[in-house]
């Protein structure tokens, strides 16, 4: 018997010279892919999920940008460039500056000196409608899972969809049941964050990053406090976001492990010179860099 098949859409971003208090750019929608409940129960999507006249953002470019905490300068002249579709390590040692990278790239820190541009648009920069639409772009997994603990799982994933768009309580419920599914949470979604594991918690908040579907996912220290099996599983993933769904992703992580599985480009900030040391594949840094820093940190992995 043919698996029944689900039907979603969702309102599209608002764009610039719309009124500002429409909820989300209400009336227009989005037509989404058909995605099967075998499909589902597979943890597997097939297609892209939802097309929109909105492009997505093929690229992020980061140009000169200083990092700094008041006074005191964190990274100097931070350059590089991100492809739609690519996965970027950000590694390096403890305190190099990683998750404070992160922030300016997701716009809790202002960029000053110094530039991110998305699509073209430098971040700091734009305009308050251009800021909202970029930043729904953006799918965000902090360390901790970041789940509220007076909220249900499925409670914390429906946030964004009840904030960001006027979709119906049946179809929040909807596409919850979907995103919790891809992670292998459906039959969770009436427990609460400590009612689960930490490295479901982890999956919960994937979910809830997911749920607008970003064009660009940011991880933070993913694998951190996860025993080694839920840690490649996350791995695993992350890397099954990417190829299905062609999602840009940008990872802070020291997991040497998970550097090596993901084995996407990886930019090393370096603490004592405050700058990207090294830009690459893993593995070629790791056995061809002529910085000995370099082969060393990421040498303690064994193939």
């Amino acid at each position: 018997m043919k698996a029944p098949a689900l039907h979603f859409s969702l309102p599209r971003a608002r764009v610039a010279g719309e009124p500002e208090g429409l909820k989300g750019g209400e009336p227009k929608i989005f037509q989404a892919a058909t995605i099967s409940h075998a499909n589902l129960a597979n943890k597997v999507v097939t297609g892209p999920y939802f097309s929109s006249d909105i492009p997505m953002l093929p690229f992020l470019r980061v140009e000169n940008l200083e990092t700094r905490y008041g006074d005191y300068v964190v990274m100097r002249d931070i350059s590089f460039g991100l492809k739609h579709g690519e996965i970027l390590l950000i590694i390096g040692g403890s305190g190099c500056g990683k998750s404070t990278l992160l922030k300016y790239l997701i716009g809790l820190i202002p960029s000053d000196p110094g530039h991110i541009f998305y699509q073209g648009i430098d971040f700091t920069l734009a305009s308050a409608i251009q800021y909202e639409q970029i930043s729904r772009q953006f799918g965000t997994l902090f360390q901790n899972g970041a789940l509220w603990s007076s909220m249900t799982i499925a409670e914390n994933v429906a946030l964004p969809l009840k904030k960001h768009t006027s979709l119906s309580p049946d179809a929040i419920a909807d596409l919850v049941s979907l995103k919790l599914a891809l992670v292998g949470l459906e039959s969770c979604q009436n427990l609460y964050p400590s009612e689960i594991s930490g490295g479901m918690r982890k999956l919960a908040g994937l979910a809830r990053a997911m749920i607008l579907d970003p064009s660009i996912l940011f991880f933070d220290e993913p694998s951190a406090g996860l025993d080694p099996i839920s840690a490649r599983h996350l791995d695993e993933l992350i890397l099954n976001i990417n190829q299905s769904f062609g999602a840009t992703i940008v990872i802070i992580t020291h997991d040497l492990e998970s550097i090596f599985t993901i084995n996407g480009r990886v930019i090393f900030l370096d603490a004592e010179t405050k700058s990207i040391l090294a830009d690459g594949p893993a593995k070629e840094l790791r056995d061809h860099s002529d910085k000995e820093k370099i082969r060393k940190f990421l040498s303690f992995h064994s193939d």
